[in-house]
């Protein structure tokens, strides 16, 4: 009797468990279910951290004052597992006002409900945990931070967002960080307007049938109410995983589930919007706020003038503009494609802007000393790519200037200090751009944007095994391309040089620093060339009767960043890779070589995709170690990602392969 009694109640346990976990149709606000409280886990995924019961949106619109308004709502509701998941009790919502044109946010409601004694207690989110803040002048933010949230919680959230901004709302992303047990985003599109929606690539959010309905709407600055058609459209979408970052991934909101919308036309004698990448390249070129301040220099007159004076050749000059902007402006880290109030003007003045402000002012200085140049518009790698095909405002998030002298072509990006002239920031090395010109010709034409140089580093050292088995010698490494931008950053990033050294030292166990030099620190255009000379006391080991030596472990220690056996997505480098290494080992006296590794040879898929070349030559008491990696693509698929992990995890054996040395009897 006690057996069958507690198989029963184990039984309704499991069911409790799993009722808790399914997908709900829909979610009333300020009501959840105990055993949802109690839960514990999420089954499917036990590492997570938190899950996603439920996350419903509907996209809609209402009269604004002579046309429509979106309306959106959201109610989301978390359960909270472990410690790491309490972050999701903090919500951030962004939000512009303009003045005409604006958005707001309102109708914030919000719930807690935690366990006590076996009873589920609630408690209701009040406006002392609600927080609006200006971010800039235009951009706002409201801060939701939802009280007495534990491990255990049940959180859940929901609001309004009305916004004039109808050519593109918000995108809806229905996979996080955590799982997802559903989400349901419906969007009621009336007859007057057409949308284009666009789904993942990499993850497919199931569409339902299309359905009917109809609504009448009142425009504040019209007599007259309009009735409209609404077709509903909706996708639901169960048990969606937690999405994982990935090495090497261009943007991750790229590969998310979600869907893009875009206005594409409009009926009752409105203009039509994203038609073609020209118009959506004219209108900008026509705004004040971009392409209005290409015409703008005269804040800059006199050091323009000064450039014009010293040579007649354009490339030059083009140099002498890029040094010009890029010393004296400052980057603020911010996006977009329009300037501030007060422009390039005033950014100027300030010696500060974004990136629209520094780059359409480099482009409107080129264009003033006679150099041919116009702005690239484009996206940064962590924004996604811009797509040729889907001709959207939305995808254009940077700008960069392109220069034209005779058949050579430059790109130039100002807002980085550490970027020689043609060399991009790697954010902006994003595959692609788009032309924005007053010439009708060439506006709106789409550019490849390449890396002009790789990510190149040459080191050697000359190593001599002492009497005492000590190891003494000479390191020189020269850092080119995007190497140099690397080595650079990590040298002015630490407070000293004592502190740049004491970082090696660490990372090399034993050894002890002398004589260091550094050349090209200051000057963008040089190498970087390092040198100092070292003693280390840990080099040899001693193994029975010989000696063994590990001659690349006396540089740097590589890691390999793939740790994964599949991948679901691409691995995406900024640019090329090479590597080129030769450590030099002497010997003593009385010593002599029993052992080396065999030479190895290999090609990653084709020589074309990578190569990799391992050389030991020994010539008396003189042996030397040479190594060349190469990573020739930017883009490894998928499949092909096994073979590259692989590769990389055969260079990185190349550490652990010995040298054994034996003592002369």
């Amino acid at each position: 009797m006690l057996t069958r009694l507690m198989a029963v109640c184990l039984l309704l346990m499991i069911g409790t468990i799993v009722s808790a976990q399914i997908p709900p149709k829909k979610m009333k606000m300020g009501k959840v279910e105990p055993e949802l409280v109690a839960l514990t886990t999420y089954e499917q995924d036990t590492s997570a951290v938190a899950f996603v019961v439920g996350d419903f949106g509907r996209l809609s619109f209402t009269g604004g004052r002579d046309f429509f308004r979106t309306s959106f709502s959201r109610h989301v509701r978390i359960k909270i597992l472990k410690k790491e998941g309490l972050d999701y009790a903090d919500v951030l919502l962004r939000y512009v006002d303009q003045g005409s044109s604006s958005e707001s946010i309102s109708s914030i409601k919000g719930y807690v409900y935690n366990m006590v004694n076996g009873e589920v207690v609630k408690e209701k989110l009040d406006n002392d945990n609600v927080f609006r803040e200006d971010v800039t002048e235009t951009r706002k933010s409201v801060k939701i931070s939802l009280p007495n949230v534990k491990v255990g919680s049940v959180i859940e959230y929901s609001y309004t967002k009305l916004s004039d901004f109808i050519y593109a709302p918000d995108d809806w992303v229905a996979q996080r960080t955590i799982p997802t047990l559903v989400s349901d985003f419906r969007f009621e599109i009336p007859e007057y307007l057409t949308y284009d929606v666009k789904n993942s690539r990499y993850f497919t959010i199931n569409e339902l049938k299309q359905t009917v309905s109809s609504q009448v709407f009142r425009f504040t600055d019209m007599e007259e109410t309009v009735n409209q058609r609404i077709t509903v459209r909706q996708w639901r979408h169960e048990n969606i995983p937690a999405f994982k970052e990935e090495p090497f991934m261009t943007s991750p909101h790229e590969y998310m589930a979600r869907l893009e919308m875009e206005l594409s036309t409009t009926q009752n004698g409105m203009k039509q919007y994203s038609t073609n990448w020209k118009s959506v390249l004219t209108n900008l070129q026509k705004s004040p706020y971009c392409g209005g301040q290409l015409k703008k220099t005269a804040f800059m007159k006199e050091e323009l003038e000064a450039i014009k004076s010293k040579t007649d050749v354009p490339l030059e000059r083009a140099m002498l503009v890029y040094n010009l902007i890029q010393n004296r402006m400052t980057w603020d880290e911010n996006y977009g494609r329009y300037v501030r109030e007060g422009g390039t003007r005033k950014a100027y003045q300030k010696r500060k802007g974004n990136v629209v402000e520094i780059n359409l002012m480099l482009v409107a200085a080129l264009k003033e000393v006679g150099v041919t140049a116009v702005p690239l518009m484009g996206n940064v790698r962590a924004g996604g790519k811009v797509v040729q095909s889907n001709p959207a405002l939305t995808q254009l998030q940077y700008v960069i200037a392109y220069v034209m002298d005779g058949e050579n072509t430059y790109f130039l990006d100002a807002t980085s200090k550490t970027h020689p002239f043609n060399v991009l920031p790697a954010r902006a090395l994003n595959y692609q751009g788009v032309i924005m010109s007053d010439n009708d010709r060439v506006n709106g034409t789409f550019i490849s944007i390449a890396p002009t140089v790789k990510k190149e580093i040459v080191e050697s050292l000359q190593v001599t095994v002492e009497p005492d088995l000590s190891l003494t010698g000479q390191y020189k490494g020269i850092h080119r391309g995007y190497e140099a931008i690397i080595k650079r950053n990590q040298y002015k990033s630490s407070d000293d040089e004592d502190e740049y050294l004491t970082k090696i030292e660490d990372s090399r166990s034993g050894m002890l620093i002398d004589n260091f030099e550094i050349t090209g620190i200051d000057n963008i255009n040089e190498d970087v060339v390092e040198k100092y000379s070292f003693e280390y006391d840990k080099g040899l080991r001693k193994v029975g009767d010989a000696y063994v030596i590990y001659p690349l472990k006396l540089l740097s220690k590589v890691k390999n960043p793939f740790k994964q056996e599949t991948r679901r997505y691409p691995v995406e480098y900024a640019y090329q890779r090479e590597t080129k290494l030769m450590v030099q080992l002497t010997i003593p006296e009385g010593f002599s070589i029993k052992e080396i590794p065999k030479p190895t040879a290999i090609s990653l898929i084709d020589r074309q995709s990578g190569s990799l070349r391992y050389l030991v030559s020994p010539s008396q008491r003189l042996l030397t170690v040479l190594v060349t990696f190469k990573l020739n693509r930017l883009v490894y698929t998928p499949d092909e990602y096994p073979y590259l992990k692989q590769f990389i995890e055969d260079a990185i054996s190349f550490q652990d392969s010995p040298i054994v040395l034996v003592q002369n009897q």
